[in-house]
């Protein structure tokens, strides 16, 4: 997520927020993406803003008993970003089993995008590139 994204949000409100991902060794991107919510949260400068890095071992359980914990903080968090698209489907399954829907109780976003996030309803925020940038990123010489 990036620091841009951060203070979007907390512009519109969002001072509580959490980022779910997975317990393993984070890799380079996972501890810069981090590093840039946190960034992001702190530089917001909205009154109590406030993020936290929540970490899961990947399984729909898992995913539920870390969003569980997060619900029963005081105050809970607004605003969700989670790490994998796939746990994106775990954390709306547990906020629906709870009778919470995003985005109407949460703001949700899914880092990574996946074709099947088209299907859903409403269809998610998440990050999109395209193709071209990918390649650019990735191809060309730096």
């Amino acid at each position: 997520m990036t620091v841009f994204s951060c203070r979007r949000g907390a512009a519109r409100g969002q001072t509580r927020t959490a980022r779910l991902s997975k317990a393993t060794t984070p890799l380079a991107g996972d501890i810069e993406s981090e590093a840039r919510y946190l960034e992001g949260v702190d530089r917001s400068r909205r009154a109590g803003a406030g993020a936290l890095i929540c970490r899961h071992d990947a399984t729909a359980d898992g995913i539920a008993r870390v969003l569980d914990r997060l619900l029963a903080r005081r105050p809970a968090p607004t605003a969700l970003l989670v790490a994998n698209a796939y746990h994106y489907l775990a954390v709306v399954s547990r906020l629906a089993q709870l009778g919470r829907l995003a985005p109407r109780d949460f703001s949700i976003i899914s880092r990574d995008d996946d074709l099947f996030l088209t299907f859903l309803a409403p269809e998610p925020a998440r990050y999109v590139g395209t193709l071209a940038r990918w390649r650019r990123a990735c191809c060309d010489p730096c």
